[in-house]
């Protein structure tokens, strides 16, 4: 398993376990620190795309997969949340919100100021 995000890392997210079983290993990979080092290292910018290639690679070869991607439009966000509580999903979450924001619905709130 491959990560190359700093939110899951920076937020001290739990990892399961069970996740490695069959010898997996899991590697998180900050491009932006690779790429500074790099300078300070004197061997020039490396673009980015040379730095994700290997990872590419392995998605390319079916040698990892990458996670699922469930989305759930703006005007539905309870059911995201709903699906995220049930503990039954793998990978990320996404609400995809509409360009212009009058298209969602509005409702009245319940809570009332102390």
């Amino acid at each position: 398993m491959f990560d190359i995000g700093k939110r899951d890392v920076l937020g001290h997210s739990i990892l399961p376990l069970n996740s490695f079983d069959q010898a997996r290993s899991f590697y998180t990979t900050d491009l932006l620190q690779v790429m500074q080092s790099n300078l300070e290292q004197g061997k020039g910018a490396t673009p980015a795309t040379k730095i994700v290639e290997p990872y590419a690679d392995f998605l390319d070869r079916e040698v990892v997969h990458a996670n699922r991607i469930t989305c759930f439009d703006a005007a539905d966000a309870a059911s995201a949340f709903r699906y995220m509580q049930s503990d039954k999903h793998i990978g990320k979450i996404v609400i995809r919100i509409p360009e212009d924001a009058a298209d969602l619905p509005t409702a009245t709130s319940l809570a009332t100021p102390e």
